[in-house]
């Protein structure tokens, strides 16, 4: 299992980093509605795993269940996310990708978010 984690997480690193959906002006650009390539990544992303889980509710793999809606964590993480986003310039999922192309911004990114 650990194998197959860490298989899937050098493809998906590399997949961004080909896309280039790691860089700010990209990351940027989606924030002020001018770069929308991050936005159709995540749409695929969506609708690859929306795919893959009706699959495996099908094969009686997984279960449905729906989680209870909590207003105030829901912004309240948002603006955490959102924030540290615009500070950093990078999402949680870009961070290793940019380490591993040497950015040591990310690595501080890094250090930031596991001290929380």
């Amino acid at each position: 299992m650990n194998a197959t984690i860490l298989i899937l997480g050098f493809l998906f690193g590399s997949i961004l980093q080909y896309a280039k959906l790691n860089r700010y002006n990209v990351i940027s650009g989606m924030a002020t509605l001018e770069n929308f390539a991050v936005a159709k990544a995540i749409a695929v992303a969506i609708g690859t795993g929306a795919v893959i889980i009706a699959i495996e509710i099908g094969l009686g793999f997984a279960t449905y269940h729906i989680k209870p809606f909590l207003l105030g964590g829901i912004a309240i993480g948002g603006i955490i996310f959102g924030t540290g986003m615009a500070i950093l310039g990078y999402c949680p999922g870009t961070l290793p990708v940019s380490l591993g192309e040497g950015s040591v911004d990310a690595l501080i990114g890094i250090i930031g978010s596991d001290s929380a």
